[in-house]
């Protein structure tokens, strides 16, 4: 793992400790809650179609084939969704500023593993990733 990568993964893991510490996680309300399910169901479901064995937390792809079946079909980066979907009801019912920083950067060190995993797939994959990005999204459909 390069150390740009290194840095992204600890910076993704830390605002995520940083959310989860000054926040409270599970929000009550119904409509909160659902958006946290909702992001959990899809982050399990692209674990599920990815396989334990090649889940990664870095940028660099060490799967062999590219996965594009469930919820891949549709979305690229199905953790992250879910990730940012679990979240956002902490940022948004959060009763002071820096949890909205912190959401915001986690946002931000997203998209940058994002585009480093890309250029690593492109690598990999060539052609065949170039099809499958131009008919899927990155993490939220018709956003990004």
């Amino acid at each position: 793992m390069s150390l740009y990568s290194l840095a992204l993964v600890i910076s993704q893991f830390s605002l995520i400790f940083l959310i989860i510490w000054n926040g409270q996680i599970v929000q009550w309300d119904l409509t909160s809650l659902s958006v946290q399910l909702l992001g959990i169901f899809i982050a399990l479901w692209g674990i599920y179609n990815i396989k334990i064995g090649n889940f990664n937390i870095q940028p660099e792809v060490k799967s062999e084939a590219l996965v594009t079946k469930g919820i891949f079909n549709i979305l690229r980066n199905p953790m992250y969704t879910g990730i940012l979907l679990v979240f956002l009801p902490v940022a948004i019912r959060g009763d002071h500023l820096f949890l909205w920083i912190y959401y915001l950067l986690l946002i931000v060190v997203l998209i940058l593993k994002i585009y480093k995993e890309e250029a690593f797939l492109k690598e990999k994959f060539g052609q065949s990733y170039t099809v499958y990005k131009a008919r899927t999204w990155r993490i939220f459909p018709y956003i990004f």
